[in-house]
């Protein structure tokens, strides 16, 4: 993602296991507070071309960044329980389980 020809964040999934996609996102502050209707306009486009090649999505996030939580729940992940901690810092586990899983579950 560029703006005023510099690098402002980037993003992918990354297959973890057959059909299980991790995904991540990258970026500056500035992204996020600039462009904010833009930003989750295009977010939700690019996700769902990323997530073609996956039954599951699932990372870990950080409970303390509340801008982040409230990102990924609008971009139809679940916040499930903590998973680990980094010092006092709790990371909970995301999923979002896409069409194929949702059927069958």
């Amino acid at each position: 993602i560029h703006w005023n020809s510099k690098p402002h964040g980037m993003f992918g999934v990354d297959e973890v296991s057959p059909f299980v996609g991790c995904p991540w996102f990258l970026s500056f502050s500035e992204l996020i507070t600039n462009f904010k209707r833009r930003f989750i306009r295009e977010s939700k486009d690019w996700l769902s071309m990323l997530e073609q090649d996956f039954n599951v999505l699932e990372n870990y996030i950080s409970s303390e960044n509340t801008l982040h939580v409230r990102w990924v729940k609008s971009m139809g992940f679940e916040v499930l329980s903590e998973g680990f901690r980094v010092e006092s810092t709790p990371f909970w586990k995301i999923r979002k389980l896409l069409n194929s899983v949702k059927a069958t579950t």
